[in-house]
């Protein structure tokens, strides 16, 4: 089974979000009706790939990323999580409100999901957090209108930046004290150098 294959899901995600934003220019807005209908059925087949995954364990990317039982877990619940949120948005009316960007965010901030959970070192699952939270800062307010949404969006977004430079910082430290970024290798090196007991190493475990 070729690479694709592992990261199938993530792709057609990551892929429907791109494509999404474009689409206005190449269907006219004729197209909007249909996005419910196209996202729902991606993020369905996403998740019935993602089950087809979830005996994998393979180390892709010259070891940034893992595809397995966990990383395609998450993928199925990510995936039937939206689904059902667009059901339910569907249901209470709200979905005529929708413009195409809402479904581009929402998809962009599934398809970070899923790279965080495969993530296999430090530098890729930072990616994934910042791929799940930017999105999420401009759903927050998607109702612009909304006085309520403005302020909990900024709220969001100043403690989103704060919690991302503290993990930011004990990154760098265990960076620092280890010299590897993939999490095996942080381990191994954890184990040879003796930083269980190292205070600097705990600080920046608990920073992280």
């Amino acid at each position: 089974m070729g690479t694709l294959a592992y990261i199938g899901p993530q792709l057609l995600v990551g892929g429907l979000g791109i494509c999404v934003l474009f689409f206005d220019v190449v269907f006219g807005k004729r197209i909007r009706a249909a996005l419910l209908a196209i996202t729902a059925t991606v993020l369905a087949i996403a998740a019935g790939w993602a089950l087809t995954l979830l005996d994998a364990d393979q180390v892709l990317f010259a070891g940034s990323w893992r595809a397995d039982s966990l990383s395609m877990f998450v993928a199925v619940l990510l995936a039937i999580t939206n689904l059902l949120v667009l059901v339910a948005a569907y249901g209470q009316r709200m979905i005529e409100h929708f413009e195409k960007d809402f479904y581009a965010l929402m998809l962009f901030s599934v398809f970070g999901g899923m790279v965080m959970a495969g993530a296999n070192n430090l530098l890729i699952i930072y990616l994934g957090i910042e791929l799940v939270t930017l999105p999420c800062y401009v759903l927050v307010a998607f109702k612009k209108d909304d006085v309520r949404a403005t302020e909990a969006a900024l709220k969001y977004f100043l403690l989103a930046i704060m919690t991302s430079v503290i993990m930011t910082y004990g990154m760098s430290l265990v960076y620092g004290l280890t010299g590897e970024l993939g999490f095996a290798e942080i381990a191994a090196a954890v184990t040879a150098r003796g930083l269980l007991s190292n205070e600097l190493f705990v600080l920046a475990v608990i920073l992280v």
